[in-house]
């Protein structure tokens, strides 16, 4: 039972992170302002996952609201709070979001 447990909750993970990266491919760029943010419990060599509740402002100027994850180095934490502004890539159809990090934020701009 644990060992199907753990299969679920890793191939969750590896969705996860495959549907996020389609979305840094191939989304629409917007920035959003970090409304919320809160641990997921998980960290992955000793960086948190963290759950963001998002104000996304389109290009357009439809802005709404959406959740994402990312995990976030340590040394970031101080940076990403309520009020500051991420760059994100969105799905103009589903609205679902993901953050950009600065690696990709300056490969991509």
């Amino acid at each position: 039972l644990f060992g199907a447990a753990m299969l679920l909750l890793i191939g969750a993970s590896l969705a996860g992170g495959i549907e996020n990266q389609k979305l840094l491919e191939s989304g629409q760029p917007a920035y959003a302002k970090i409304l919320e943010i809160s641990d997921t419990g998980t960290t992955v060599n000793k960086n948190p996952l963290v759950r963001f509740r998002l104000e996304v402002h389109p290009p357009d100027g439809a802005v709404f609201e959406a959740e994402a994850e990312r995990l976030i180095p340590r040394l970031q934490i101080p940076q990403i709070q309520p009020g500051a502004e991420v760059k994100v890539k969105y799905d103009p159809n589903t609205r679902e979001v993901a953050i950009v990090n600065e690696t990709q934020a300056a490969s991509t701009d």
